[in-house]
């Protein structure tokens, strides 16, 4: 039953609405028991596997960012919320308790992923996941089964049924941005997986499908923009290592942009046609409502930033009293400075760069190679996704970027070590493995 733990996880923080005490405080959900008792049995069973998957040798390039990130976070936020109202310091602190989530769900994943063989159940059961997100958007826009009245409002208090889609994640960008790991999945799959013609042209219309999703039905110029940019790193690591595969990375790329096209031509003269026609070049971005609303709100919020808070920020207690930045980047510099966005920077872009050379040395013979392609262009679309949405506080999102990261580092782990991990003590956290 444990080694199902990791599929029963993904589904519950993707469907499961969770439930709010009152406003400010994080949601409370039923997955939580599941992954501190799958945490605790694991530490239970082995005391060392924390210290082995939070300093391993290949998952450290994002572990010990992250681990530095939260540090940073817990340490400005703790020290801003002094002195405050009691609400507002719980508030804090049950906000920086729940960050600690991600952590122990790296722990879980890492350990349980523990053979190929596991790594390409949990890749299925994330495909089958994402493309159920499909269909529940696609349900929401044209509200068939009724869905708009008894499943909907489970996790929007407000849906544009007529326009735009939040499937299971309340928000139409961070439902596209959420769909953004499955084109990466599929679209990599179709350029460097090794399967049949088939199964990879399937990979390629679903690329494409994808994308239509993103502009028609859930009308996200930020998912559409993490989705190019992804796209767009794909083109260039085939560029770097794909030289025998260019013919079928301009096919499958043919059936992307084809995606691109008919979704244009379905939302053109309709109010999601207005939102793209600035991408477009047919309208001035200063024209654009959402943009200059956006930016009167990241003017506000640098106006409330002293000299002082540019390095450490302002804390994520000020920040919740203050609401919604509409920037990733902005949100990051209000609640812990400069210090926080070159820490998430780092923590975004350097696996990747790991990731790309350990693939540049060992080329495309394996046939996981697309997990360890997905893992890189998923970093860069998420730092373009950043600019509109921080994501690094939406962990129904965050999940899935862990989730691909666990896993490509995972399987580079079992080349390292093909006969699994060696139990005993580690001689240096810094070292990784024992034996390495």
């Amino acid at each position: 039953m444990k080694r199902y733990l990791p599929h029963l996880l993904v589904v519950l923080m993707v469907y499961l609405p969770g439930r709010y005490l009152r406003p400010g405080l994080p949601a409370l959900h039923l997955e939580d028991g599941l992954i501190i008792l799958g945490a605790a049995y694991l530490f239970f069973s082995d005391r060392h596997c924390i210290s082995r998957t939070l300093f391993n040798r290949d998952l450290s390039a994002f572990t010990k960012p992250y681990v530095l990130l939260l540090s940073w976070l817990w340490l400005t936020s703790l020290s801003m919320a002094f002195g405050t109202n009691p609400i507002t310091f719980s508030s804090v602190v049950f906000k920086l308790i729940s960050m600690l989530r991600p952590v122990l769900l790296i722990i879980i994943l890492f350990t349980m992923l523990s053979s190929k063989k596991s790594v390409s159940q949990y890749v299925t059961v994330l495909v089958a996941v994402l493309i159920l997100q499909l269909v529940v958007m696609f349900c929401q826009k044209y509200n068939y089964l009724d869905v708009n009245t008894w499943l909907t409002p489970r996790y929007s208090l407000v849906f544009e049924s007529s326009l735009r889609t939040d499937g299971t994640f309340g928000n139409p960008n961070h439902a596209s941005v959420a769909i953004v790991p499955l084109g990466m999945l599929v679209c990599s799959y179709a350029v460097f997986g090794i399967g049949s013609f088939y199964k990879r042209l399937l990979a390629g219309l679903l690329t494409a499908t994808t994308l239509f999703f993103m502009v028609v039905v859930a009308g996200s110029r930020t998912g559409a923009a993490g989705f190019l940019t992804g796209i767009l790193a794909i083109i260039l690591v085939n560029i770097v290592l794909g030289k025998k595969r260019n013919k079928a990375f301009v096919f499958y790329a043919g059936i992307a942009i084809i995606g691109l096209i008919l979704g244009w031509y379905q939302i053109a003269g309709t109010p999601i046609g207005d939102r793209f026609s600035v991408l477009a070049g047919r309208r001035n971005v200063m024209e654009d409502l959402s943009f200059s609303e956006r930016t009167e709100v990241w003017k506000n919020g640098w106006d409330r930033l002293s000299d002082a808070d540019l390095f450490i920020g302002r804390g994520l207690g000020d920040f919740m009293e203050f609401g919604i930045m509409d920037s990733g980047y902005v949100s990051y510099l209000y609640i812990g400075g400069l210090g926080l966005v070159l820490i998430f920077l780092i923590m975004t872009i350097y696996p990747s760069w790991r990731m790309f050379g350990y693939v540049r040395r060992r080329g495309v013979k394996d046939r996981f190679t697309y997990i360890y392609i997905t893992s890189i262009s998923l970093s860069l679309a998420i730092v373009v996704c950043t600019i509109s949405h921080a994501l690094l506080l939406n962990d129904k999102i965050w999940i899935l970027y862990i989730s691909i990261h666990c896993m490509a580092f995972s399987l580079i782990s079992k080349v390292r070590f093909p006969c699994g991990p060696v139990t005993g003590v580690l001689s240096s956290p810094f070292k990784g493995r024992p034996g390495s």
